[in-house]
């Protein structure tokens, strides 16, 4: 038996992805952490020793310290707001969700 996620699911799935990556990058503006893209991630965590990982402890509580943006208030894949990202992180965001939902119609996925 072949399990098949229904379009609602699937839906809910993205919109939750969606809202974890406008976190993450609301962070790393606020924090001046600059941006990656994901084989930049990897290499650099390739070559970061394990000894390097304490600046994880430095970076959590100005984290803590940040007004934590509004994910609640994403709640669709289509017109959602900026949760004060910069526009130009914003647009490529929604630039990449539109591929997203572009790509699933040729799919059994309608979003």
């Amino acid at each position: 038996m072949i399990l098949v996620p229904t379009n609602s699911e699937v839906k809910q799935w993205i919109i939750s992805t969606l809202q974890h990556s406008c976190h993450i990058e609301y962070f790393l503006e606020k924090l001046d952490l600059g941006n990656h893209d994901t084989k930049d991630v990897i290499e650099i965590a390739k070559s970061n020793p394990p000894h390097k990982t304490p600046w994880m402890l430095e970076v959590i509580p100005k984290m803590s310290a940040l007004e934590q943006p509004k994910l609640e208030l994403i709640t669709t894949l289509k017109d959602f707001p900026n949760i004060r990202l910069t526009d130009k992180t914003y647009n490529a965001i929604v630039n990449r969700t539109n591929e997203v939902i572009a790509e699933l119609k040729n799919k059994p996925y309608y979003l």
